[in-house]
């Protein structure tokens, strides 16, 4: 079974992104608010995909992909962010971002995505 972490600082959102991601056969879903507990959850867990928000508290989404590029975390991670700056995308891509997607997504858009970086093909039913 796969594990995906998602990281985001409204439980809302975490049970939107969960909800579009229903589909993917034999993933299991850990939960983190904020940079701080996303690095916990990943260690123990071991997520095998994250998706991840930019602005939380306490560690924020460019801190926490710093961390696990210190640490040698090598995870996939997506992340969904409503900026759209150039910089915004460059500085993720350069601390390790497989993937940057701008918010609102699409159902089809994120599940495609996280069930193509676990290596699975994503439902077709939409």
């Amino acid at each position: 079974m796969k594990k995906v972490i998602l990281i985001d600082d409204s439980s809302f959102a975490r049970m939107q992104l969960q909800r579009k991601l229903k589909d993917l056969d034999d993933v299991e879903f850990v939960h983190a608010a904020d940079g701080m507990q996303a690095l916990e959850k990943i260690l123990e867990a071991r997520p095998d995909c994250a998706v991840l928000d930019l602005l939380m508290p306490n560690m924020n989404g460019f801190e926490l992909l710093k961390e696990l590029r210190r640490r040698a975390i090598d995870m996939p991670v997506v992340v969904l962010s409503a900026d759209k700056q150039p910089l915004t995308i460059q500085r993720c891509e350069r601390l390790g971002a497989s993937v940057i997607l701008h918010k609102p997504t699409g159902l089809v858009q994120i599940r495609d995505v996280v069930a193509r970086l676990l290596g699975m093909d994503a439902a077709q039913d939409d």
